[in-house]
């Protein structure tokens, strides 16, 4: 299989073969499926199989902002940073065998590296500053064929209160971004919940495990678990939104052992073959 792609790839003129984030993913997907069911390769992943996705090395940005979670949880953010991210990005290599890059690419928002990038990461826990530019240059990622993913670390209420949610602020900024786009509350039985791993419920919670240490859904949480969200721009989703603090996960001592780095698996993969204007 992965010989038929390359050659798919490499009998291409150079004039024609893929580059660029929106060309890059559309390839990725076309190949998976002229070379045979692109939902079966991906599903081997539960068995142990690598997922045998093509295409040259990628680099996943993380964005770093002004203010929120860098003024008030700096350690944390930077943690996210130098072991969090390459943490989750050394088990894509491992596991999936995606020729990912060992470390983020750390941008702001109006960096112009960010579109060298086919996906971007944002986490936090309380609102940033962000200004009308840096919407636009998420509206252009987008619109280039970008995938957003957002982590919500949640927080407790008394801090949330004062500094406000960075996971509410994320909402108003994509719909900002793309007012014609809309949110869902994925379903149970969602492509990002099958492949390369199973989620028969969904998101699973991981609130409370990886960071404070308090179960989930205690009244120092401010929201209930409601499961990840995709925003839509028509019929693709170009951002998938998680509520499940899935990023505090890939530390490494992980009291939900690897689950959190599955999730992260699928969501990056489905982005590369399925997301993307």
């Amino acid at each position: 299989m992965r010989t038929r792609m390359k050659e798919c790839f490499w009998d291409m003129p150079k004039s024609i073969r893929p580059t660029g984030i929106k060309v890059l993913r559309r390839f990725i997907a076309a190949i998976l499926v002229c070379c045979g069911s692109g939902t079966a390769l991906l599903a081997q992943s539960d068995l142990g199989v690598k997922t045998d996705v093509p295409g040259k090395k990628f680099t996943l940005a993380y964005i770093k902002y002004e203010g929120g979670s860098y003024q008030h949880a700096k350690g944390e953010m930077l943690a996210h940073e130098e072991q969090f991210l390459p943490n989750m990005l050394e088990s894509l290599r491992k596991k999936q065998g995606l020729d990912v890059s060992d470390k983020p690419e750390v941008v702001k928002f109006d960096d112009k590296k960010l579109f060298d990038c086919p996906i971007f990461f944002i986490t936090g826990h309380y609102r940033f500053t962000i200004g009308d530019r840096e919407i636009d240059q998420i509206r252009e990622f987008i619109k280039r064929g970008g995938f957003v993913y957002i982590e919500d670390c949640g927080g407790f209420d008394s801090y949330l209160r004062i500094y406000g949610s960075f996971f509410d602020q994320m909402h108003e900024v994509l719909q900002k971004a793309y007012p014609e786009g809309r949110f869902v509350v994925l379903p149970e039985d969602h492509d990002i919940y099958k492949y390369p791993y199973l989620f028969p419920k969904g998101l699973p919670n991981f609130v409370g495990k990886d960071n404070d240490g308090r179960p989930p859904n205690t009244p120092g949480k401010i929201r209930k678990h409601k499961g990840g969200e995709g925003f839509y721009v028509g019929n693709t989703m170009v951002a998938f939104l998680g509520d499940a603090d899935t990023c505090c996960g890939w530390a490494g001592n992980s009291q939900s052992g690897d689950e959190p780095f599955k999730m992260a698996a699928n969501v990056i993969i489905y982005a590369m073959t399925h997301g993307g204007l």
